[in-house]
């Protein structure tokens, strides 16, 4: 028997909410044909103010769908849905991107984020 992560199995549930179909974990992480997978761009930054929203320190990727360990997280901004995780690996409790608090400059709040999921 396939011994499951809990991130393949969240690379799973991704995949069962945007298909409807139930996809093995092992095949979850593979792009449907019809599916182009994009480079996500995110910036998330350490720093935060009251008056100005998200502040440096920062770091920025652009590439393809993966976790990023992201230890120490206070806000984010991305061009695509991604998933705030509060434990390292993308793991624990993770929130979309989409249903974050915007801050003033546009970044979401998201204290305590360990790890980030960029899927397809």
């Amino acid at each position: 028997m396939q011994s499951l992560t809990l991130h393949s199995i969240v690379i799973a549930a991704l995949t069962l909410v945007s298909s409807g179909t139930i996809v093995p974990a092992n095949e979850a992480r593979v792009a449907p044909a019809n599916l182009t997978v994009r480079d996500t761009d995110i910036t998330y930054c350490s720093g935060i103010s009251g008056t100005r929203g998200c502040v440096s320190p920062c770091t920025t990727y652009d590439g393809p769908p993966t976790c990023l360990e992201t230890p120490g997280t206070s806000c984010a901004q991305a061009s695509s849905n991604v998933l705030f995780c509060s434990g390292s690996g993308c793991t624990g409790t993770c929130n979309p991107y989409s249903s974050c608090i915007k801050l003033s400059n546009g970044y979401c709040f998201a204290p305590l984020t360990k790890s980030i999921l960029i899927s397809v």
